[in-house]
């Protein structure tokens, strides 16, 4: 599990959590506030964001204890929460631009050494949280385009169609399978939408899993735009973030067949 932490210090760094051993490892060393690490298809490289506002640029680092990252976006807009596509040719990222408006839109990039970054799509709201299919086909994402944010499909890389995934809010995308998992920002609530991709996409209605405060564990905080839980890519267990007492410190949870569980209860 990759994760972000801070010492006592208040110095944040990416670590790598091994659930077999039990054992956690910190991997990023001396960068300035490494965030959302996301892992290669290989497993062998993590990307991330580093820094806040105006200053974010995308890395990737290796994750066999080689400690110098390599830049992969660098301007002088602020990037964030990239992924990589699941053939590791492209990262697919959020760019935090200022002109003409101030927004979000998602841009891609190849991986080959001097790739210029393209924009998916020009439109005049705000684009975050992307997420690709396993068939790297389509890419989920969230947009205010609506007046409220809510999850979509584009077809990806062409993005020339959209489709509304989420009804009534939807944060916090995440394709895994099958399925597209998102948070409701008003009820703090996990939900999960069944999709398919072939011979074209189509998107069940989304249903609740269950409720971030029933389980114990932190879905979203405010408007602090972090990912506060994951899913393993067999769609058995959820990774979430709980918090330990009044003291302020959490930890990293993993709700196992967490599926049966919701069966059972329903």
């Amino acid at each position: 599990i990759a994760t972000t932490s801070a010492n006592e210090a208040g110095a944040y760094a990416v670590w790598v959590h091994d659930v077999a051993r039990g054992v956690s490892s910190q991997l990023s060393f001396d960068i300035g506030e490494p965030w959302k690490p996301s892992w290669s298809p290989d497993g062998k490289e993590l990307v991330f964001q580093a820094g806040f506002f105006e200053n974010g640029d995308i890395l990737r680092l290796a994750t066999d204890g080689r400690t110098t990252a390599v830049p992969v976006v660098r301007s002088k807009e602020f990037e964030s929460e990239p992924v990589c596509t699941r053939d590791g040719k492209r990262i697919v990222y959020a760019t935090l631009e200022t002109e003409p408006h101030r927004q979000n839109d998602l841009w891609y990039v190849e991986t080959s050494s001097g790739a210029v970054p393209q924009r998916l799509f020009a439109s005049r709201f705000n684009e975050t949280f992307p997420s690709l299919s396993p068939d790297g086909r389509y890419l989920s994402f969230v947009s205010d385009k609506s007046g409220q944010v809510e999850v979509y499909v584009t077809d990806f890389p062409k993005a020339e169609q959209q489709y509304q995934v989420s009804y009534g809010g939807g944060v916090y995308a995440q394709w895994i399978g099958d399925e597209i998992f998102f948070v409701n920002q008003k009820t703090n609530k996990l939900l999960s939408a069944r999709v398919r991709t072939r011979p074209e996409f189509q998107a069940d209605m989304p249903r609740e899993l269950f409720a971030a405060d029933s389980a114990g564990v932190q879905l979203q905080i405010g408007a602090d735009f972090t990912f506060k839980y994951t899913v393993t890519p067999d769609g058995k267990n959820i990774i979430a973030v709980k918090k330990l007492g009044a003291s302020g410190g959490h930890s990293v949870t993993i709700v196992e067949q967490w599926i049966e569980e919701f069966h059972e209860k329903k």
